[in-house]
């Protein structure tokens, strides 16, 4: 499926919202090394944990797409999210603060980011929401996937290796 071009022309303005809240959020942000996690160390580069910010927030900030028309969203708006990641920057609700599974998840998306970029990442991601809903959407798969090998206390893996790696495939294999 191609992405309509009516969804198409909104995505710069997705880029923008997200780039002004990540600027308007870095004040508050904190260092992810800094949390203390037992066992994300061992899945994922320190250089990662110290370049991924966090910030503690009572409600998520989400974009609002169907004000912006995207109405084939309104369901991803309405999730009942702990996290999102924009960038390089995890927002958690604050009582979920120490929750290493959810942070092991919204890592994925910080890995994501940074390979795909900006473009890349958001325009792969609103394809899989419109293909394949949210759940079944490749890289949110992809976070769930590893976030269960994660819970499940399945041996250590360098999780950014991983990621590029499924990335590489994911992109080989996309529908046109």
């Amino acid at each position: 499926m191609e992405i309509p071009d009516s969804i198409v022309k909104k995505l710069p303005l997705m880029k923008v919202w997200i780039d002004k809240t990540v600027q308007r959020y870095a004040p508050e942000a904190k260092i992810l090394s800094d949390f203390n996690f037992a066992r994300l160390p061992a899945y994922c580069s320190q250089e990662l944990l110290r370049s991924t910010k966090v910030v503690i927030v009572d409600k998520l900030p989400m974009p609002p797409l169907a004000a912006w028309g995207l109405n084939s969203f309104r369901d991803f708006e309405n999730e009942p999210f702990i996290a999102l990641t924009y960038v390089d920057t995890i927002f958690i609700l604050g009582k979920e603060a120490r929750n290493e599974s959810a942070f092991f998840h919204d890592l994925v998306h910080v890995v994501q980011w940074k390979y795909l970029g900006g473009e890349r990442f958001i325009m792969l991601y609103v394809k899989g929401l419109l293909e394949d809903k949210y759940y079944g959407s490749p890289l949110e798969m992809m976070a769930y996937n590893h976030q269960e090998e994660f819970d499940g206390n399945s041996p250590s893996f360098n999780l950014e290796e991983k990621v590029k790696q499924e990335i590489d495939d994911l992109l080989k294999n996309l529908k046109p």
